[in-house]
C-alpha cells in the first residue's frame, strides 16, 4: 500500500513539473549590440580624434591642415574611409580591419587602448556589422536637405571632398552597393557624385554639358562673381550671346583632371602630392598662341595675390595688342565691350592707322564684329586668326561711271573729298588694309592715281603726263558742251591748232 502511495505521489510531481514546464516563457536575450552612437564614437574621441582628424588650424604643422596619416575618426563616415595608405578603417564583419590590427600590434604601442575598450571595439566591428544605434538611419536629419546644416554636400566638402566613406556602403559604381540605395536617384549619371558639376558649376545641368562644370556656384557655394571661386568662369567657358569668343575648355588654365582622385586635383586626397590650396593655374592651348610668324611669344602669369591675369595671348599679348594689360579675375563686365582693353585704343605696330580705321572695325573684320562693336561671331574673335573679311561698303554699280552709284559722282557730290578713300585703300592708293589698289587695278594711272588732275576734270582715258588732258571738257559735272561755263574754251587755249 505504501509503495502504491509513493508511485502515485511521484506521478503527480512528474506531471505537475511537466505542467510547469509547458507553462514556462522564452527568456528574452539581455545581450544587446554595440552601437557607435552610444559606445564607440565616445571611445575613438578619447583614444584617436586627437591626432586622427581634419584640422583647419594653420599652426598645426604636424597636420599640415590635414588629418594625421589622414585619416577622420570623428564621424561615422570616416570610420569607412582610407588614409594615406588606401586602405579602409573598417570592413563590417571582418576581423581582419586596419583598425583592429593597428590596436593589438605591439610594435606600434603609441596605439594600444584599455583592454575593455579594445574588446568593445573589436566586438562592434566583427559582431555587431558597425552598428550605428536606434536610429532608423545613419545619416542625420537633414542629409539630402541642402538647406540645413547636416546637408551631405556640407559634410563631405568638410571631409575634403573624399568619397571613399560613401563608397564604402553605396559602393564604387554609386549604384547602390551594400545598402541597396543608388546614388543616381539625385545625381545624374554617367559618374554620379563624381560628375564635375556635383561640387561646382550648375548640378541641376546635364553633367555632359561643360557649359555646367565651372563656376557658379564655387565650391563653398558662391554664386556672385567677386568671389574668387566664381569670377570669370562664365564668361571663358560658357557661350552665350554676351560672349565675346567661344567658350574655352578648362585646361585652357588649368590642369584638367579625368576623375576626381586625378593626383593635383584635389590637393589631401589619398595619394595625391598636391599640397596647394587654391585651384593651381597651368596655362595652355589658346592662352599661349604665338602670333607674327613665330616672332611674339606670350609668357601668361596668374597673381594669386592680386587675383590677376597678364601677359596672355587672349587679353592683348600679340601682335599689334595692347601688351600691358592686366585682367582682376572678379571685375566682370560681361556684356560691355571693352575693345581697348586688348587692342589698345587704336591698334598699334603695322596695323593701319585712321579715325576710320580705329572706329569701324567692322570694314575690315565684317565676320567678326558688327558696327556697334559687338562681337557678331563669337567663333572669331581670340582664336588665334587675324580673319579678315572686308565689308561691301560700296552699292552695285560704283565702277560703272553709267550708273548713278557710280564713285566719281559721289565724290562729286561730296565736294571731291577724297581723304575717305585712303583709309581703305591707303595713303599711295595701292590696296592699305583691303589689298584693292587703285592704280595697279587699271582705273586711275600712274603717278597719284586718283589724284591725278584728269581724274576730275579733264580727258581721263588718256594719258596722264600729256597737260592737254588736264583741261575739260568734260568739266567737274561731266558736261562736254562749250556752252556750259566749265567746259567754254579750255581747249581752245590748250591745245595746238
Amino acid at each position: 500500500m505504501k509503495t502504491t502511495i509513493f508511485v502515485l505521489a511521484g506521478i503527480m510531481i512528474f506531471v505537475s513539473s511537466c505542467s510547469e514546464l509547458k507553462k514556462a516563457k522564452p527568456v528574452a536575450s539581455t545581450v544587446q549590440k554595440l552601437s557607435y552612437s552610444d559606445e564607440i564614437s565616445l571611445i575613438l574621441e578619447n583614444n584617436c580624434v586627437s591626432c586622427h582628424r581634419i584640422t583647419t588650424d594653420e599652426q598645426d604643422t604636424t597636420n599640415t591642415g590635414y588629418r594625421l596619416g589622414k585619416y577622420d575618426l570623428t564621424n561615422y563616415y570616416g570610420i569607412f574611409g582610407t588614409g594615406t595608405d588606401e586602405i579602409a578603417n573598417v570592413v563590417p564583419g571582418e576581423s581582419l580591419s586596419l583598425l583592429i590590427t593597428v590596436l593589438q600590434n605591439p610594435a606600434k604601442n603609441y596605439h594600444q587602448v584599455a583592454p575593455a575598450d579594445f574588446s568593445a571595439l573589436k566586438t562592434w566591428i566583427v559582431e555587431d556589422s558597425c552598428y550605428y544605434g536606434s536610429a532608423p538611419n545613419v545619416h542625420p536629419v537633414g542629409w539630402v536637405n541642402p538647406q540645413l546644416e547636416n546637408f551631405h554636400g556640407t559634410q563631405i566638402r568638410l571631409l575634403n571632398w573624399d568619397f571613399s566613406s560613401c563608397a564604402g556602403c553605396h559602393g564604387a559604381d554609386w549604384a547602390g552597393g551594400k545598402v541597396n540605395s543608388s546614388c543616381f536617384s539625385c545625381h545624374a549619371k554617367p559618374n554620379g557624385p563624381e560628375n564635375c558639376n556635383t561640387c561646382h558649376g550648375n548640378f541641376t545641368g546635364s553633367p555632359l554639358d561643360s557649359a555646367n562644370w565651372a563656376p557658379p556656384a564655387d565650391i563653398n557655394g558662391n554664386t556672385e562673381t567677386t568671389a574668387r571661386g566664381v569670377g570669370a568662369h562664365r564668361v571663358h567657358t560658357k557661350n552665350s550671346a554676351e560672349k565675346t569668343a567661344a567658350a574655352f575648355s578648362c585646361s585652357v588654365c588649368h590642369i584638367k583632371p579625368e576623375s576626381v582622385t586625378d593626383d593635383g586635383h584635389i590637393p589631401g586626397l589619398p595619394g595625391s602630392t598636391d599640397s596647394t590650396a587654391a585651384a593651381e593655374i597651368n596655362f595652355s592651348g589658346i592662352a599661349l598662341q604665338v602670333s607674327d610668324n613665330g616672332n611674339f611669344i606670350p609668357s601668361p602669369v596668374y597673381n594669386y595675390q592680386t587675383g590677376s591675369c597678364s601677359n596672355v595671348y587672349c587679353h592683348g599679348q600679340f601682335k599689334n595688342g595692347n601688351t600691358g594689360t592686366e585682367k582682376i579675375w572678379t571685375q566682370v563686365n560681361e556684356g560691355e565691350p571693352d575693345c581697348e582693353a586688348c587692342h589698345g585704343q587704336a591698334p598699334g605696330g603695322t596695323h593701319p592707322q585712321g579715325g576710320a580705321v580705329n572706329d569701324n572695325c567692322f570694314t575690315c573684320h565684317f565676320d567678326v564684329i558688327n558696327p556697334d562693336r559687338t562681337i557678331k561671331n563669337p567663333a572669331l574673335h581670340v582664336n588665334g586668326v587675324i580673319d579678315i573679311k572686308y565689308m561691301t561698303l560700296h552699292d552695285t554699280g560704283w565702277d560703272d561711271p553709267q550708273s548713278e552709284n557710280f564713285h566719281g559722282d559721289y565724290l562729286a557730290s561730296e565736294g571731291w573729298n577724297i581723304e575717305p578713300c585712303k583709309t581703305c585703300h591707303g595713303d599711295d592708293y595701292r590696296g592699305g588694309v583691303t589689298g584693292r589698289s587703285c592704280i595697279d587695278s587699271g582705273c586711275h594711272s600712274e603717278p597719284a592715281g586718283p589724284e591725278n588732275c584728269n581724274t576730275c576734270h579733264g580727258n581721263f582715258s588718256a594719258a596722264v603726263d600729256d597737260t592737254v588732258n588736264w583741261a575739260p571738257p568734260p568739266d567737274l559735272n561731266g558736261n562736254l558742251e562749250t556752252g556750259f561755263p566749265g567746259v567754254g574754251a579750255h581747249s581752245i587755249h590748250l591745245t595746238d591748232s
